[in-house]
């Protein structure tokens, strides 16, 4: 069992967090989770909004999604093939546009994670938007840094988009399935 996983193991087991072997930001994250009540044996998306709740949403980021699209489109353009999908997500989590090869959008399908779905802390545990949602930071989160277990398969990177007095206005994401030989 790799290291993380054992960490991730006790410290939603027996509540014991062995913090020299995790990175602050995560051990942070993991007892923001804790302390929100997050299900670690869980962790899919729970919160989708309806295709007119989404469209609505879209609608009120319309700006972000005009500026983001052609670097999103592009992006995927050089990553294509490898197994990644990217995302644009709004201040508040939810997932605006994703684009991705098709067997990986079927494995993020099988635990919600699709357009429109809220992928904050509090709502899937810690995971590199919601984690730079909170912090304001960019971050990678690797297989069991992940606070919920749907989402330990996954390896993502994440940083916030930011207009020019600061404010964050979406994050990009980039996620795919972890690898297990690197």
């Amino acid at each position: 069992m790799e290291l993380s996983k054992k960490v991730w193991k006790r410290f939603v087991q027996e509540g014991v967090l062995d913090s020299a072997r995790l990175s602050k930001r995560i051990a942070e994250s993991w007892y923001r989770c804790r302390k929100a009540g997050v299900n670690p044996y869980s962790g899919e998306g729970r919160e989708i909004l309806s295709h007119h709740h989404l469209s609505d949403r879209k609608e009120r980021h319309k700006a972000l999604l005009n500026v983001a699209s052609p670097f999103i489109d592009q992006l995927y353009k050089n990553i294509k093939g490898s197994g990644s999908i990217v995302l644009l997500i709004d201040p508040e989590g939810y997932v605006l546009k994703m684009k991705g090869d098709p067997p990986i959008l079927q494995m993020a399908q099988n635990i919600n994670f699709v357009e429109g779905v809220k992928w904050t802390e509090e709502e899937v545990g810690t995971n590199a938007i919601g984690t730079s949602l909170h912090t304001g930071e960019p971050i990678m989160v690797v297989g069991a840094e992940h606070y919920a277990l749907a989402s330990q398969h996954w390896t993502c990177a994440a940083a916030p988009i930011r207009d020019q007095q600061g404010n964050i206005l979406g994050v990009l994401d980039v996620s795919g399935p972890r690898r297990e030989d690197g």
